[in-house]
C-alpha cells in the first residue's frame, strides 16, 4: 500500500510541478570534533496558476549508515507546518513540497551528523537538478576558534570572530555550484 501511495504522490506531484522554482538558500553549518549541523532555509516559488505539489530529493553526504545522521526535521515556515519525510535512509529523503497558485514557500531543513573522518561535505550541486541557478545563497560556518579548518572547497568571503567563535561567510549572487561544500579538518 505505501508504494502505490508514493508513485501516486510522485506522478501527481511531477504533473502539478510545472512553474516550480528553487531560487534562494540560506544555510548555516555548526561543527566541532564530534557533530556537523547543518540548518538551512530554502525558498521556492510558484510561477503558474495551479497548485503544486513536486516531491523533492534532499540529499546527504555520507559513504554509509555509520556516519550517523539524526535529528532530521522538515519545517514549512510558510504554513508553520512540520512535514513528513519519506524514504529516509543514510544518503538522504525526500518530502512533499506543497505550494498555492502565483506563491512562495520557504522551508527549514535541519540535521545534525557524526563526524569521522577528516572533512565534511555539503552536497550543493544538486542545484544542477534544476537547470538554472540560485539567485541568492549565503553560508555560514560557525566553529570554536579553537577549532582549526585547513582547507575549503570554496574560500570564505568574509571571517568573523565574535565571543570565541569564528565565523566563515560566503555570499554569492546567481549561483551554479560547480563543487559541493567541504570543510577539510585540522
Amino acid at each position: 500500500m505505501r508504494k502505490i501511495i508514493n508513485i501516486f504522490l510522485i506522478l501527481s506531484a511531477s504533473m502539478y510541478s510545472q512553474g516550480v522554482t528553487f531560487f534562494r538558500e540560506d544555510i548555516t553549518f555548526i561543527l566541532n570534533k564530534e557533530y556537523f549541523k547543518v540548518e538551512g532555509l530554502y525558498w521556492f516559488c510558484n510561477n503558474s496558476d495551479k497548485i503544486v505539489g513536486k516531491i523533492i530529493y534532499y540529499p546527504f553526504a555520507t559513504n554509509s549508515s555509520s556516519e550517523e545522521i539524526d535529528s532530521v526535521d522538515v519545517f514549512n515556515i510558510t504554513k508553520s507546518s512540520e512535514e513528513k519525510k519519506m524514504d529516509f535512509n543514510y544518503q538522504g529523503f525526500k518530502y512533499l513540497l506543497r505550494m498555492a497558485a502565483y506563491d512562495t514557500t520557504i522551508y527549514r531543513i535541519r540535521y545534525r551528523q557524526k563526524v569521522l573522518s577528516d572533512s565534511v561535505k555539503y552536497i550543493l550541486t544538486s542545484t544542477n537538478e534544476w537547470s538554472h541557478p540560485l539567485e541568492s545563497a549565503e553560508y555560514k560556518l560557525i566553529v570554536k576558534n579553537t577549532f582549526e579548518i585547513n582547507t575549503f572547497s570554496y574560500e570564505p568571503d568574509q571571517l568573523y570572530s565574535i565571543d570565541g567563535e569564528n565565523i566563515y561567510y560566503w555570499n554569492r549572487q546567481n549561483f551554479m555550484p560547480k563543487s559541493d561544500m567541504i570543510f577539510y579538518l585540522r
